[in-house]
């Protein structure tokens, strides 16, 4: 193996070392880092390194050791601005995200391109131990907002994840009602995505407005889950006494969006309602 580039890539920049990391081959990375000319942190076509690619993997802490212990840098950051912490929260592997933060705590302070924590990550991705796991100890803001003005509080609603939401409102006093860049908060988000307990938990626990509208376009909770075509939701909001007849900026109703996308189990439900 010495005679050979150890640290040759493929097309898509993945070296040896990157693969037997992304695929748990403890053995042939341990050989690898063995030769004097390997390069621990090659970063692949997208800036990401082996460390970056082991923690894609749960079960993986042998290699994640060995590459730690080997000089990776745990700081490092791929071209979506998120470095190994980040991607380990997105993977949910709690021990893992627990040893990379003894190792180095400022690894938690990190935000990746589009200005997202690993809160929101973790609550987008419904890691409810990882949640709780960093709410104790990184000291992120349940309000703090991305690019386009999320807070992990709406990741969690949009993703039907109530447990969440009310483990968030438990241990931080946050604004249920923020909105994102476009004028819309937890309810319309929620209504979007069929989210229909994150829906009830915010009409009944939060006492949301059913016919609360966005700052941009002045949509309906109602007009986007007919947008979406949600059903589930669309039943729901009539049940909570959504109001059909009111408009959007442009004069549509939640029946003329149904009728101008075509949904006709849509248009059935809303002329049942009247």
């Amino acid at each position: 193996m010495d005679q050979l580039d150890v640290n040759q890539t493929n097309r898509e920049g993945k070296s040896a070392l990157h693969m037997s990391a992304q695929n748990r081959h403890f053995l042939c990375a341990e050989r690898l880092l063995r030769c004097p000319q390997i390069v621990v942190d090659p970063l692949n076509r997208s800036d990401w390194t082996p460390l970056m690619m082991a923690l894609t993997k749960d079960n993986n802490m042998d290699v994640i050791r060995l590459l730690v212990d080997s000089g990776a840098d745990l700081t490092l950051k791929n071209k979506d601005g998120w470095n190994g912490f980040h991607i380990a929260v997105r993977s949910g592997c709690l021990p893992q995200i627990q040893y990379l933060f003894a190792r180095d705590s400022r690894v938690a302070d990190t935000r990746s391109r589009t200005a997202r924590t690993p809160l929101h990550t973790a609550c987008l991705c419904s890691h409810h131990r990882v949640v709780d796991f960093l709410l104790d100890n990184c000291g992120y803001g349940c309000d703090e907002r991305d690019s386009c003005g999320i807070t992990p509080f709406m990741e969690s609603l949009r993703n039907d994840c109530v447990d969440i939401s009310r483990l968030l409102v438990r241990k931080h006093a946050i604004d249920a009602r923020l909105a994102d860049k476009l004028g819309r908060n937890g309810l319309h988000l929620s209504c979007e995505t069929n989210a229909v307990d994150a829906i009830k938990y915010l009409v009944n626990d939060h006492k949301f407005d059913v016919n609360c509208v966005t700052s941009v376009g002045h949509l309906t909770p109602l007009h986007l889950a007919v947008k979406e075509g949600h059903i589930e939701a669309i039943r729901l909001l009539l049940e909570f006494g959504a109001d059909t007849h009111l408009t959007d900026s442009k004069g549509r109703t939640p029946r003329d969006f149904a009728a101008l996308l075509k949904r006709a189990d849509c248009q059935q439900i809303l002329t049942q309602s009247v």
